[in-house]
């Protein structure tokens, strides 16, 4: 029996699962999952927006090698490569970031510089990408731009340093053999003899000659200079860009909120798969291999049974669906007493035995309702009458007859038998022969007599109960009732 069923079929088979219990907890829990998701997106909404906003600006450098180096095989390629891997690293070095603290006037670090910028060799190519953020977008258009001036002013201060000593030499002695040419020259001219004149001539030649050599020299040395001389050209000047790249308020607005709902999804399904409790009549009569003789939906509790004041109700349809499983439950031997019990309290069983009673008078049934919980009594008050010269006092006195402890409800052929007095030994009294004669007693005067009796695992009084009824009813609340207390 399932009182206040509110989910579907869990298990397809043994060990099988079916996705339409995953469907319905996203149905069931869809208003959580939407509130959890408004909030987290509508947070980081809120933060992104409060954040202040950082741009982006970049530029792009081809690296070019020198005339004398220019191939066109493959080795000659990944040179090429690996000489722009190595400037990009050398565009982070601390000279670098200083010079270009220096020439902007900037107030900052330069560790904390190097932080906003972002050298990278762009893959395959001969280019490096320069990439400066910035709360300020034309300064981060600057900061890109002079990293590349002061770069490439430090690339050419360092190759013009390899040639520079030769250079230097080879025109000192350009300059000296210029002073000597014109010393022979001028002591050519100041000649008094042809002997002395010839000679000053041969010596001029000699070193016309030489200065020759010279020149030649300087010129290669110049040359190489030139032709050894990496050129690194700005492909395009960097630009401020006004819009910002950090926080972008939708992507994070979108992802939170996303993470949100993710994360309440998966503690439902965390939740769900720690739940040991009973949720369907299916998972009920596999697992513990007991028949189900009906299923009850949720609805609202009166002060009266549903099947009493709302008789044509689908919950009241329910009930006298119960009612037929009963009567077949054993059809040579009709069941003329039936206990209705629960695992724990507050599972519906007296709503269940109230009902029952009901709909069995409702069928021309002569019904004795009897409130076998003589602890915590409750049928008085589900069919709204006093609680009086009860049970306990049939129990102790079962000479007594019917008609005096009998109280008659609004419902023919219901017969209503409270508790009465609570004993202080109700197990012993259930268990008496005197209950065994008050039972024989109902039997012989009515048509079907059911118990309404404590929860089993709360006390021993409908273990005691049980052996001397035809059937018993367990009461099985969905969400509520554990397979632990079951098995």
């Amino acid at each position: 029996m399932f009182e206040s069923y509110r989910t579907k079929s869990l298990l397809m088979d043994e060990g099988g699962i079916d996705i339409r219990h995953y469907l319905y907890l996203l149905w069931h829990w869809a208003w959580l999952i939407l509130v959890v998701t408004v909030i987290s997106a509508g947070a980081a909404f809120f933060i992104s927006s409060q954040m202040t906003p950082v741009y982006e600006s970049s530029t792009k450098l081809l690296v070019m090698e020198a005339p004398s180096t220019k191939t066109t095989d493959y080795n000659s390629l990944l040179a090429s490569q690996s000489l722009t891997k190595t400037y990009s690293d050398m565009m982070m070095t601390e000279s670098v970031i200083k010079e270009v603290i220096k020439r902007l006037n900037l107030v900052i670090d330069p560790k904390d510089l190097t932080e906003t910028i972002d050298v990278t060799p762009v893959n395959n190519t001969q280019l490096i990408k320069i990439t400066v953020n910035d709360v300020n977008p034309e300064m981060a258009a600057k900061i890109a731009n002079t990293i590349v001036v002061v770069f490439i002013d430090q690339i050419e201060t360092i190759q013009s340093a390899r040639f520079s000593t030769s250079r230097e030499s080879l025109k000192s002695q350009l300059t000296e053999m210029e002073k000597q040419l014109q010393e022979v020259n001028r002591q050519k001219a100041s000649a008094t003899t042809q002997a002395e004149s010839d000679r000053l001539e041969t010596k001029a030649l000699q070193y016309q000659q030489l200065y020759a050599t010279l020149l030649t020299s300087y010129e290669q040395a110049r040359l190489a200079d030139i032709q050894a001389s990496v050129n690194v050209v700005q492909v395009n000047v960097a630009e401020p860009d006004y819009i910002p790249v950090r926080p972008n308020i939708l992507v994070n607005t979108i992802l939170i909120g996303l993470a949100g709902a993710i994360v309440t999804l998966i503690v439902i399904l965390t939740f769900d798969a720690l739940d040991d409790t009973v949720k369907t009549p299916e998972e009920l009569s596999k697992k513990l291999g007991i028949p189900v003789l009906g299923v009850i939906f949720n609805h609202s509790i009166s002060n009266l049974p549903v099947s009493q004041i709302e008789p044509r109700s689908p919950v009241s349809e329910s009930f006298r669906s119960i009612r037929t499983n009963i009567q077949f439950a054993n059809v040579d031997e009709p069941l003329r007493t039936l206990l209705v019990t629960s695992p724990c309290p507050s599972e519906g069983k007296t709503t269940i035995s109230a009902n029952l009673a009901v709909v069995f008078a409702h069928n021309g049934k002569n019904v004795y309702y009897i409130d076998a919980d003589l602890r915590q009594p409750t049928v008085h008050k589900k069919m709204n009458i006093p609680n009086q010269n009860g049970l306990s006092y049939f129990i102790l006195n079962p000479e007594t007859p019917l008609k005096d402890l009998t109280q008659k409800s609004t419902i023919p052929f219901l017969n209503v038998i409270t508790c009465g007095n609570i004993p202080p030994n109700p197990a012993e009294l259930l268990g008496s022969k005197k209950m065994a004669q008050v039972i024989e007693k109902l039997k012989s005067q009515s048509d079907l007599v059911i118990f309404d009796a404590p929860p089993v695992l709360a006390v021993s009084d409908p273990a005691v109960l049980a052996p001397a009824v035809d059937g018993v009813i367990l009461v099985i609340q969905p969400g509520k009732t554990t397979f632990t207390v079951l098995i």
